[in-house]
């Protein structure tokens, strides 16, 4: 805050809500009756009328020397208000450190493990309130009673379900109400239930618990899917004035398989190649087991066939090869996805059953992709123009290419058009042609004119006709965004 006296402030109004938000936020605690001990030095200029003369230079020098008079930032003088803030004391605000590291700063978060994060505010993971806070009278609270609010089930398996009960108990002078038990990714509340002395009882959400009441909420981690350090998350919403109760589920997950390389990249193919790649699969857990490919989802340009490596007479290993082939007639595309899945003879522990009754058996996966081209393609396959003003010219380069060693490539001729017919404005597109290889690449520069008084989204497509007997043409589709006052669109390829 500046508190030079030529500064002032139009009312006593507009100064008090400046006093209210120092007041909440602690800032000051201490009345403001001392000046601020390092201000800035007045010249004594400033502080000399002007009509007193100066007499020598050492006179000029002795004035400039003596050190200004200090004022109070808040008097009444400084402020020009009318108002004297220089005796408010303001009320020490304490804060209390109650950052505790917790796994996941959302309930709803996937949270597979990681760097650990503070406890997100308005929930605790600790015992009963001590007696320093929550001392009010007519308050309920919920914690956890003996056991911990972290329970880590050390080393598991990939694919392991596993379950934990956190036993809770209502303290303090009032009901407490559950309102919701949220749980994060992979994580599952089996069953809540109040502990009586007639034994266990399902708990009904929403129903008063009375003070010393016990709470029974068992929780289930399925690491399907997971490896590494996993931590899960169950949030209990409750009418505790502290906030929300978190419990955790922790375990360090290996993975039943490994398989490698996890993605293979087939590189940059045409839609008539036919390519091959390899895929090594192992178990860190058994040594010998039985492995399927799950193709009933697998596109129909991908074919695999796996191999192990010495079975034994059932025809188990512990070393398979997964040969993938893909082509020909792959559809083009800037990059084609392809995810493999394999399953063993290995059940899942603790998995529920499948539908029939079936035991779940742990699965591995892995992934290809590759760059498809046509026999004529053209890089990139979609113009964006990005933002400009009413106006202005903008170009965009595309190569196009041709990959087909018996047809020559002569320059094409191009036009546009619209996505449902005719595009609005075809005289704010020009095109330009440059041969970049002889019967192989031309480069295609194509500008845009934002048409002046047009507001808002345009779009189109651009044909390249390429005479090419399979193709005849390519397809271009073009979009961008007028306004009358964006910044000057990015120039480039």
């Amino acid at each position: 805050m500046n508190t030079s006296p030529n500064r002032t402030l139009p009312s006593t109004f507009a100064f008090l809500p400046l006093v209210a938000l120092i007041a909440s936020c602690g800032a000051r605690s201490e009345a403001y009756a001392t000046p601020d001990p390092d201000p800035e030095p007045r010249q004594a200029a400033a502080e000399t009328p002007a009509s007193e003369p100066r007499s020598s230079e050492p006179a000029r020098q002795a004035v400039e020397s003596k050190p200004a008079a200090k004022a109070n930032p808040w008097s009444a003088e400084v402020l020009d208000t009318g108002v004297d803030l220089s005796q408010v004391k303001l009320a020490k605000k304490v804060v209390e450190d109650t950052t505790v590291t917790v796994t996941n700063a959302s309930p709803d978060a996937h949270d597979h493990g990681g760097a650990e994060t503070p406890q997100r505010p308005g929930t605790y993971t600790g015992g009963p309130p001590d007696a320093s806070e929550h001392t009010d009278a007519d308050s309920g609270f919920i914690s956890v009673s003996e056991s911990s609010a972290i329970h880590d089930f050390g080393s598991l398996t990939q694919g392991d379900k596993v379950t934990h009960s956190f036993e809770l108990e209502t303290s303090g002078d009032a009901d407490v109400v559950v309102e919701e038990i949220k749980t994060s990714c992979g994580c599952t509340v089996a069953r809540t239930q109040v502990l009586t002395d007639e034994g266990a009882v399902p708990y009904e959400i929403g129903k008063p618990l009375e003070p010393g009441s016990r709470l029974l909420v068992e929780a289930a981690l399925d690491t399907k899917a997971k490896q590494g350090r996993v931590r899960s998350i169950v949030t209990v919403n409750s009418s505790d004035p502290r906030g929300n109760l978190q419990l955790q589920l922790m375990a360090n997950v290996a993975p039943f398989f490994e398989i490698t390389p996890r993605t293979l990249d087939l590189g940059k193919l045409r839609t008539d190649s036919v390519v091959e790649g390899e895929f090594t699969i192992t178990s860190n857990v058994v040594d010998l087991f039985h492995l399927e490919a799950l193709t009933d989802r697998l596109a129909e340009e991908v074919s695999v066939e796996l191999v192990p490596e010495s079975p034994d007479a059932e025809g188990r290993a512990n070393v398979w090869t997964a040969k993938v082939t893909l082509g020909p007639d792959i559809p083009e595309g800037p990059r084609r996805n392809y995810q493999l899945m394999f399953e063993s003879d290995q059940p899942m522990k603790g998995a529920d059953s499948l539908p029939g009754g079936k035991q779940p058996a742990h699965q591995v996966h892995a992934f290809a992709h590759a760059s498809v081209v046509g026999v004529i393609g053209a890089e990139p396959h979609y113009i964006s123009f990005g933002l400009l003003r009413e106006g202005q010219e903008v170009s965009r380069t595309v190569t196009i290419e041709n990959t087909d060693e018996e047809f020559r490539l002569e320059e094409p001729t191009v036009s546009v058009r619209g996505y449902n017919g005719d595009f609005e404005h075809p005289e704010h597109v020009s095109f330009d042609l440059v041969q970049v290889e002889e019967g192989k690449a031309f480069d295609l520069t194509v500008t845009m004119r934002a048409p002046e008084g047009l507001m808002g989204t345009f779009r189109g497509v651009v044909v390249v006709h390429v005479g090419h007997p399979s193709k005849p043409e390519l397809e271009l589709p073009f979009t961008g965004v007028v306004r009358s006052e964006a910044g000057s669109a990015p120039a480039g390829k």
